[in-house]
């Protein structure tokens, strides 16, 4: 890595990787080796090693939701990215990255559909709260940067200009409707679902890192070692 010119965000902010990006051939047999090294290495070391979620007890206990989408940002099939993260109070209990199944025909949609999706797992959860016997009696909160997405979700006038978004994905008003779920607006320099879609900049990066309460671990075990 002597030659290797080091950024400070994880990863390049103009960086678009394709299938086919006209570079010269390269040998297939240690392409997959090198991946499947990085794959038991995902599933023994996940993450940074020396960096961590801190979790602490506090008095808000609510499910609050925050899910954003990436547009058309696979150059091979124009499909979207989307990203959620759920939060018991301010402790950051599931998340997800992944692209997603259609293509999206404006960013509205993409943006709606990535809200379909995680109020789904928003209704998973406070099910499996249940089943803990944890109360849910107040209504789930997800925060998105779109407002066209959040219009559609509430106002059934919306309906005609939503006709080529297919029906499965309307699941959302159901849960919207009866107040289970409450889609809600926040801007996009404050979203922390962002950094789930695509590469961010160095300064928003530490600060969803922050949000996020990912530390790093060397400090804390001193602490233990230094009181043991």
């Amino acid at each position: 890595m002597e030659n290797a010119k080091p950024i400070s965000p994880p990863m390049s902010l103009n960086e678009k990787l394709q299938k086919e990006d006209s570079t010269e051939d390269f040998d297939s047999k240690i392409y997959r080796s090198l991946v499947g090294s990085l794959i038991y290495l995902t599933h023994t070391r996940t993450g940074t090693q020396n960096v961590g979620l801190k979790y602490t007890k506090e008095q808000k206990d609510d499910l609050v939701g925050y899910v954003d989408c990436d547009w058309a940002g696979s150059l091979d099939d124009r499909r979207s990215t989307l990203g959620y993260l759920f939060c018991i109070g301010t402790e950051p209990i599931s998340w997800s990255s992944k692209k997603q199944s259609t293509v999206a025909l404006s960013s509205a949609k993409a943006e709606y559909n990535a809200a379909n999706e995680a109020t789904r797992v928003a209704v998973w959860l406070r099910r499996l709260l249940l089943e803990l016997q944890q109360k849910v009696d107040e209504s789930t909160t997800i925060f998105c940067d779109n407002q066209f997405a959040i219009a559609m979700s509430k106002n059934p006038v919306f309906h005609a200009r939503s006709k080529h978004i297919e029906l499965r994905h309307h699941f959302i008003r159901e849960m919207v409707s009866p107040k289970d779920i409450l889609l809600e607006f926040i801007s996009t320099h404050d979203q922390p679902a962002d950094v789930l879609t695509k590469a961010v900049s160095s300064e928003k990066f530490e600060t969803f890192q922050d949000f996020l309460k990912i530390i790093n671990l060397d400090g804390v075990l001193k602490i233990i070692y230094d009181q043991v």
